[in-house]
């Protein structure tokens, strides 16, 4: 079994661009997934929902990294973990709540946004995964709102799993949390009555989606003793990969909802491992081009609005050219069809969640993220408590390999 090693961690987490410039890749692979049809060709082998686990593995990642570096900061400080957990929920708060609660306060002055006005406690509540499941209705503005009331359910549980649980036994812990996950789905499975068929599949509910989880804390438990993915985890994968494959040629639903989000918390954990390390290449550079860590910034905004968009585009739309044969000097009907075509549509949609999501940030969650300032992990005082520590032994948890740069951080960045 994995132990601990002797020596203290780095309690700094660098600042890593290309995870930035990964949270906006992962933004845009859902909007492509909503906007374009994709339906018509990948999606007839892979379900593209399937990838929403890279936004799982990814937030577990930094949140776990946060706690365990906050646990280090807060216990050296002399606070208790009850109050190290309440400053984690309270950072957490300024940053999720506010755009998310404006978001549900304007559907509730939309008059075709009916399923939230009939549901608004478990909305405001963030259990609308449950409501959209036992429902089998995903409503029209509220579609992507379950991914959003998942990781609000972990960010409740999971800062207690941390701060409570030994770091020597986490890795255990977390191996565990992976096969609830993995079983969750398989029981789950088996109960329902034709769950293939389902329009709202029982990946949306909390239990399935554990293991993504898992093994972005797994990575984040390595990162912060300065290691790296082994080379047997490595192997492991590249094994695994081909049998994945065949697996979705064959088609069956239950082998599918089983281990696809087994294999793309892999690979997700390979890209992050990636990123941290730096990619050399083109898509290195283009992770880290001032635009993408820009929209990568404000990624949670597009996310959050980006059906909103599409709604009022063409409510505006609808509005300009009423009654009228001609908008412009053009046909109506001929401009309705121009903008309608994907890409010309994706690329307004894109547009405009894009403004609405910079304008959120700004206005809104920018101004209420600056009070983060009074919920630290340790006083300016105890600041000197700090100090740069040696790179740790290894632990055995996944045989890593040495890799120094996770242990010498550059740059320090505020959790």
């Amino acid at each position: 079994m994995p132990t601990l090693p002797h020596t203290k961690p780095s309690t700094v987490i660098a600042y890593r661009p290309q995870l930035d410039g990964l949270r906006f890749g992962a933004v845009l692979t859902v909007l492509f997934y909503h906007f374009l049809p994709t339906h018509q060709m990948i999606g007839r082998v892979l379900d593209i929902g399937v990838l929403l686990v890279f936004f799982f593995v990814l937030s577990s990642y930094l949140i776990t990294k946060i706690l365990l570096v906050g646990k280090e900061r807060g216990l050296a400080a002399g606070y208790s973990k009850l109050k190290i957990g309440a400053v984690f929920l309270s950072r957490r708060t300024l940053r999720i709540f506010p755009a998310y609660y404006f978001y549900i306060f304007i559907l509730l002055f939309i008059p075709s946004a009916t399923y939230v006005r009939e549901n608004s406690a478990t909305f405001f509540l963030y259990l609308s995964n449950y409501q959209i499941f036992f429902d089998q209705e995903w409503g029209e503005l509220t579609a992507h709102l379950w991914t959003l009331a998942v990781e609000e359910q972990f960010y409740l549980f999971w800062p207690w799993l941390i701060l409570l649980t030994p770091n020597r036994h986490l890795p255990k812990m977390l191996f565990l949390i992976i096969a609830c996950g993995i079983i969750s789905r398989a029981v789950i499975f088996g109960m329902l009555d034709s769950p293939a068929t389902q329009e709202v599949t029982l990946l949306v509910l909390t239990p399935t989606c554990l293991d993504g989880f898992g093994f972005g804390a797994l990575l984040a438990y390595q990162h912060y003793y300065g290691n790296s993915i082994s080379y047997l985890w490595k192997k492991v994968f590249f094994i695994a990969l081909p049998i994945w494959i065949i697996t979705l040629f064959l088609g069956n639903p239950a082998i599918s909802i089983v281990v696809d989000r087994v294999f793309v918390s892999l690979f997700a954990m390979f890209i992050l491992e990636g990123a941290n390390i730096g990619y050399k290449n083109m898509f290195g550079r283009m992770l880290e081009h001032p635009v993408v860590l820009y929209l990568g910034k404000i990624s949670y905004g597009i996310y959050l609005y980006h059906i909103f968009a599409v709604v009022a585009f063409w409510k505006v739309f609808a509005k300009l050219t009423a009654g009228r044969h001609t908008f412009i000097g053009i046909n109506v009907s001929s401009i309705a069809d121009f903008l309608k075509q994907p890409l010309v549509s994706f690329l307004i949609y894109l547009g405009l969640s894009i403004i609405l999501a910079s304008a959120s940030w700004y206005l809104l969650e920018k101004p209420i993220n600056k009070l983060k300032r009074f919920f630290v992990y340790n006083s300016a005082k105890k600041e000197a408590l700090k100090v740069q520590e040696p790179e740790p032994a290894r632990p055995a948890l996944l045989q890593p390999q040495p890799d120094s740069h996770l242990a010498q951080p550059k740059e320090n960045v505020k959790l």
